[in-house]
């Protein structure tokens, strides 16, 4: 709800501020006054682009700041996803100067245009004449009547089934695409892997080969130098060994004369037990080593292979083939998981479908329960207004697939003469009919659907009289659960307003200014009595003004 405006250097505007009632607002005055200008300086809160030209001193800023009560509308989470303190008092501001930069702010955060036209959005409706945009949208239309069927529980349900079930879809597409596109790799990975896997590879097994082979192709010489080793240390008297033991039992006989002797004896001792050790160990090696044609065969065909798998992937070591084969297999693993996913998610989809399908019939059954009825009440009120000859039919066809709100294609259709064809709309509704059926509208689902306050600029264009009163009854209905407000040049829809405004112009010096003022009970009454029949009002058109008035 708008509580209030303050404008201030904004055309015709020096200064002004206006507090708006919660119900019903009437904004009259001569032609040329300065209404429009009101609705220009709101557009601007909305976030219509500015203009230099709105200044009313080049040499200052305009500054335009609504208050709005938004404590019924639940927008913490906006303001909270845009990072903007919430209060229940909200103050929109914004800003022109005479280069024609702007700025706009939400309870004093800067903000952009494309915010402030998403937060006002949820605020004020703004019907100007001609203009139709909101009520020819398909979701308009299919918002008033679900509201009329009573469907949000049953929306909220198939909405969150819905947003799975086209992230499920699109999910399979992905792996569908997926798999065709590596059919190719898959058949590669699993030869890779079997050309691997059937060397049954164990860790270090081409670097072992190599010694084993070189090793084998050695015997001739490890035999050789092995017993020469041997004989060296411990064949015969001649031997290192047994020399050792000599001089080591010399060593010994002195030592009871020369401790220095004993020193050397054990010294002696050691080495010779060392070099035993070695003469052992050289003896092992002569003994184990035989030359074997099939095992030196088999190890160079076997490194052979394995050089060649090596060499085809560009490895030096068992080691790296071995986590090759690793990779390989994960890849096949993967792809193979492909399959099982894909399987799983036709059968959650298939699922999720017989849901939806359960929900949208569900849905479906409510519309066109109260079509019919939504009819009949427009077409009544229509009536009313004048419009004995329209028709107006609320066309819901089934589409057979599953659409963000169920399966229905929703248009509204109308024909203002008798015997017209029902079009949509947009191409058979001139501007005066589509204030009006757009006013009955709003009217029909005012209790149910929550409709932000709405501004209608001239609804009442090309009506008088009994359908002006008529058309005036509807909007004082419509203010008592939200708030209207109304510019009009018709006294039978100014009578209805809970707050009556009056516009209008004076010159000062050498300049035009524009004001507004809130008019009394019995300036109201003069205000209608000139509406009725000129200025000065006669006698007749102020007690006309006063029946009026009730």
């Amino acid at each position: 709800m708008i509580k209030s405006i303050h404008i201030k250097n904004y055309a015709l505007i020096d200064e002004v501020k206006i507090n708006f009632s919660q119900n019903l607002n009437i904004i009259t005055g001569e032609t040329g006054a300065g209404k429009s200008i009101l609705l220009g300086a709101l557009s601007l809160i909305m976030g219509n682009r500015a203009d230099t030209k709105v200044l009313f001193n080049q040499d200052e800023k305009c500054v335009v700041e609504a208050n709005f009560n938004i404590k019924s509308y639940h927008l913490e989470p906006y303001f909270e996803a845009n990072d903007i303190d919430y209060d229940d008092e909200l103050i929109i501001r914004r800003e022109i100067i005479a280069s024609g930069k702007s700025r706009a702010f939400i309870n004093d955060s800067p903000v952009t245009l494309e915010v402030l036209k998403q937060l006002t959005d949820e605020l004020v409706d703004l019907h100007q004449q001609f203009d139709s945009l909101e009520l020819n949208t398909e979701k308009f239309q299919r918002e008033v009547l679900d509201t009329l069927a009573g469907n949000a529980s049953l929306l909220i349900s198939y909405k969150e089934i819905f947003t799975q079930y086209k992230k499920n879809t699109k999910e399979l597409e992905t792996l569908e695409k997926q798999k065709f596109e590596k059919a190719k790799e898959l058949e590669f990975n699993q030869f890779q892997l079997k050309e691997i896997s059937d060397l049954k590879l164990v860790e270090h097994e081409y670097e072992d080969l190599e010694k084993e082979l070189n090793i084998l192709t050695s015997t001739e010489d490890i035999k050789a130098i092995s017993a020469k080793i041997t004989n060296v240390l411990d064949q015969n008297e001649q031997s290192i060994i047994p020399l050792l033991t000599e001089i080591s039992r010399e060593a010994r006989s002195l030592s009871g004369k020369d401790e220095r002797f004993q020193v050397l004896e054990e010294k002696l001792e050691s080495i010779k037990a060392e070099l035993k050790e070695l003469a052992r160990e050289a003896d092992d090696i002569f003994e184990s080593t035989e030359y074997d044609a099939k095992r030196v065969s088999f190890v160079q065909d076997r490194i052979a292979v394995i050089h060649k798998l090596l060499k085809k992937h560009g490895l030096t070591s068992t080691e790296a083939l071995l986590t090759l084969k690793d990779e390989f297999a994960a890849k096949v693993k993967d792809l193979d998981s492909t399959e099982d996913k894909i399987n799983a998610l036709h059968q959650l989809i298939l699922d999720q479908e017989k849901e939806l399908n359960q929900l949208s019939t569900k849905i479906r059954t409510n519309r066109l329960k109260v079509a019919e009825q939504f009819k009949i009440n427009i077409l009544r009120i229509l009536g009313d207004l004048g419009m004995q000859n329209a028709n107006f039919e609320a066309s819901i066809t089934e589409t057979f697939q599953y659409l963000p709100h169920g399966k229905d294609q929703i248009v509204y259709l109308f024909s203002a003469n008798k015997g017209g064809k029902l079009l949509p709309i947009k191409d058979a509704a001139s501007g005066g009919e589509m204030s009006r059926l757009i006013l009955v509208i709003k009217s029909l689902v005012a209790g149910a659907m929550a409709l932000p306050t709405m501004i209608f600029d001239e609804i009442d264009t090309g009506v008088s009289g009994e359908i002006a009163h008529k058309m005036g009854l509807i909007l004082h209905q419509l203010a008592q659960k939200h708030q209207i407000i109304s510019i009009t040049h018709s006294p039978q829809i100014a009578a209805k307003a809970n707050q009556h405004y009056f516009v209008y112009k004076s010159d000062i010096h050498d300049k035009t200014y524009t004001a507004i003022k809130v008019l009394s009970h019995e300036e109201r009454i003069i205000e209608l009595a000139k509406m009725l029949s000129g200025n000065p009002p006669s006698q007749a058109a102020i007690a006309n003004a006063r029946e009026l008035m009730g």
